[in-house]
């Protein structure tokens, strides 16, 4: 009996040990959901800031300077900015800036007038990613980010002058270049010669890769997509990393199929990979997480068991909690739990539906420790395995 209180208070103590170690940025006034969830707009974790996405919505959690994508784009970086100063960051800390709009837009006006505004984030790697709608009526853009403190820095560029890679530390992040020609297959194998060349820039190689996120054109189809997976993991198999793939509900402008992040950590880290509680089915080989150092990568989480066959649950709901009962067996194979996650990532399928949205936040949320790591959720069109709902990966830091 006393040994399990021990153990318990052990366990206790080294919880709160984990969120003293930690800077919380919790929401207020100046920037409220539409809910009540354990959620914080921004952790810290060392020299490393995980912010969640910000955007422009008053106290009560509804939407201003309604149809205004430019307006509202400059609010959210003001509130972005907001979180990184309370946390004794600095903006050109950022390395990787995630912008969600709504389309359609000229991607590269939007992308130039943003940057110009706000000039200490030109050197970050911008992710523009289109959607069609948000939860709270009126909103046109959400805007994360992960910033991080270290002198040393690199940045790679391509033709066009677009960051396509930056490397702070052991830290390294890359994206494709657009590719507007060609078949899907074709834009793929231009994919893995684009990040062999930027990684290669940094110092790296895709052997190095923890993390993968793929955006998919709409027109997709679930055949093409199993066939386009199958592809884009090929070159990952000595990496194994953790993969999360979406099916845009809006187009890519110019012909563009697919958009693919990638997240590499040095290669010099110690590393540990699972597999389960579920797999893909082969011949692609991610992982379900990657342990690097202190830092965990959580691929997407469905409501899927072994071979990735989906739970007979079919509402959000159900799906909701199985996706998180997996995420716990990845946390805790990595000996990790829900306390040391700082960024949450979740794509679930609706259409400016704030009851499915306030649906999966709570249940979600439920399962959080407070105050709550960062936390990003998108409306969207498909997911990687048909009939899902929902899918939620995570970065989690042992800190």
């Amino acid at each position: 009996m006393f040994a399990l209180t021990g153990e318990l208070n052990h366990s206790k103590y080294a919880r709160l040990s984990i969120l003293m170690n930690r800077q919380f940025i919790p929401f207020d006034d100046s920037y409220r959901v539409p809910a009540d969830v354990r959620v914080s707009r921004g952790v810290g974790t060392g020299e490393r800031l995980f912010i969640c996405g910000q955007m422009d919505l008053d106290a009560e959690g509804q939407a201003r300077n309604l149809g205004s994508l430019r307006a509202q784009s400059i609010a959210a970086m003001h509130l972005l900015y907001d979180v990184i100063e309370r946390s004794g960051f600095e903006p050109e800390d950022i390395v990787h800036l995630h912008v969600f709009y709504r389309s359609p837009t000229d991607e590269t006006r939007y992308l130039r007038e943003l940057l110009d505004t706000f000039p200490q984030c030109k050197t970050a790697l911008t992710v523009l990613t289109p959607v069609v709608s948000y939860p709270s009526a009126g909103a046109e853009v959400e805007i994360d980010a992960i910033a991080i403190k270290h002198a040393n820095q690199r940045v790679v560029t391509n033709s066009g002058n677009r960051v396509v890679g930056h490397r702070k530390g052991d830290w390294i992040v890359a994206q494709t270049t657009p590719q507007t020609s060609g078949s899907l297959s074709s834009q793929i194998k231009a994919t893995h010669t684009d990040l062999r060349s930027t990684l290669g820039e940094l110092g790296a190689g895709l052997e190095d890769v923890c993390k993968v996120h793929a955006y998919f054109s709409p027109d997709i189809d679930s055949q093409a997509l199993a066939k386009a997976e199958c592809e884009l993991a090929r070159d990952f198999a000595e990496a194994a990393p953790t993969y999360h793939g979406v099916v845009l509900p809006a187009p890519f402008p110019d012909g563009e199929n697919l958009r693919v992040e990638v997240i590499a950590l040095d290669s010099s880290l110690p590393r540990k990979r699972v597999t389960t509680p579920w797999q893909w089915p082969p011949p692609i080989c991610y992982s379900q997480g990657i342990r690097c150092g202190d830092t965990v990568f959580v691929g997407a989480q469905f409501a899927v068991s072994n071979e990735a066959k989906l739970s007979p649950n079919s509402d959000l709901a159900a799906q909701t909690h199985h996706s998180m009962t997996n995420m716990k067996a990845v946390l805790n194979a990595l000996g990790m739990d829900f306390d040391h996650m700082t960024k949450v990532n979740a794509y679930f399928i609706a259409e400016q539906d704030l009851a499915q949205w306030t649906t999966n936040v709570s249940i979600r949320s439920s399962y959080y420790v407070k105050p709550g790591p960062a936390s990003t959720g998108i409306e969207n069109l498909a997911l990687s395995v048909p009939g899902a709902l929902i899918s939620v990966d995570c970065i989690a830091v042992d800190s």
